[in-house]
């Protein structure tokens, strides 16, 4: 239909052209589609590490890097493992785009520790072993120079390999806190006050000038640097209001109890990316049919790009019952560009 109304438009043009005593112009004014699109850089993500059937589309995939995986030996840095482990080669064939967190404490079922044991060692045990409600792990002393001066070296080679990699769409900064968060819980550890988180933003900032950085909360440095920002609890109400009660009206850091460190960043959607995960305690079917509207609601909201890595791609069957709900919510992510009129001049 479009492309015979645009035909009609050319024929009167055409007519026009033929007795040019006046100049005419002929416009046709188009609607938006509701059809499904595929945008890059925006949508559902899954895992990276996972090669399992994903039956609806997708463009962008995620992978945590943990640091005592990275730099098992100080100062050499493994990323061939960890491109292989998250299939970098296959994906780039795919035309897909990598969303980056670099994690050093990531709770699990046993013991373990995540930054590696040289730093440990270096750093003479700074930190606390924490089994809590969430899990098992390490939870170093953020405020030790050693682990900070590492840190920048590790972010610093990181930049270096993929700050002007195409493939790469968004770094979060994950760092501190469980899974790279910016929280831990209070049997744990301790969060940084603003001076030393400061500390680990900076080195980001410099290695990173070309890939969008993305932060957990809306601190005054994700303000300041042009940051978007992520949440880790989407699609659950009350994490999720709470999280953009930071972004509308900032606040004080609950973490640290620092008053204004969280500062208004309600127009951030427009110049920069929104995503994050769904909550974990969220069952994504559920999200998708009875709890629709509000999931909706939430996302539109929070102004998202993207979803993930916990996301509905591969919860939801394509041309399943749940396909019409994945749908509308696909078409409040991101971006969708369009024509909206046409106009031709004759002469």
């Amino acid at each position: 239909m479009p492309m015979r109304r645009f035909g009609a438009m050319l024929t009167v043009l055409l007519l026009c052209c033929a007795f040019p005593a006046h100049a005419m112009t002929v416009s046709v004014d188009y609607e938006a589609s509701e059809a499904e699109l595929v945008n890059p850089f925006i949508g559902n993500a899954v895992w990276a590490n996972d090669l399992s059937e994903t039956s609806q589309p997708f463009t962008l995939v995620y992978a945590n890097l943990r640091w005592a995986d990275f730099e098992r030996e100080e100062g050499v840095f493994d990323f061939d493992s960890f491109e292989g482990e998250n299939n970098f080669s296959f994906w780039r064939e795919q035309g897909k785009h990598l969303i980056l967190r670099f994690v050093m404490d990531i709770p699990t079922s046993k013991k373990h520790r995540d930054i590696p044991d040289w730093l440990y060692e270096r750093t003479a045990g700074d930190g606390k072993a924490y089994s809590t409600d969430y899990g098992k792990g390490y939870s170093p002393n953020y405020e030790n120079p050693l682990l900070i001066e590492a840190h920048a070296r590790a972010i610093e080679a990181l930049g270096a390999r993929y700050d002007r990699d195409s493939f790469v769409a968004y770094v979060e900064l994950g760092s501190l806190g469980h899974w790279g968060e910016w929280h831990v819980h209070d049997k744990a550890g301790v969060m940084p006050d603003e001076a030393i988180r400061e500390q680990y933003v900076l080195p980001y900032v410099k290695a990173f000038s070309n890939t969008p950085l993305m932060m957990r909360r809306p601190f005054r440095a994700a303000k300041v640097y042009g940051m978007g920002l992520y949440n880790d609890t989407s699609a659950d109400p009350d994490d999720t209001e709470e999280w953009l009660s930071w972004i509308e009206d900032g606040g004080t850091y609950d973490q640290t109890q620092e008053q204004s460190a969280l500062v208004p960043m309600a127009n951030a959607w427009q110049t920069a990316p929104i995503g994050g995960e769904l909550a974990t305690d969220r069952k994504e079917t559920a999200l998708l049919a009875e709890n629709l509207e509000e999931t909706l609601s939430l996302f539109s909201a929070s102004h998202s790009s993207w979803i993930g890595p916990r996301s509905f791609a591969k919860a939801v069957q394509r041309g399943g019952e749940l396909q019409s709900a994945y749908d509308q919510l696909s078409r409040l992510l991101g971006y969708r560009l369009r024509g909206s009129r046409v106009a031709l001049t004759d002469g």
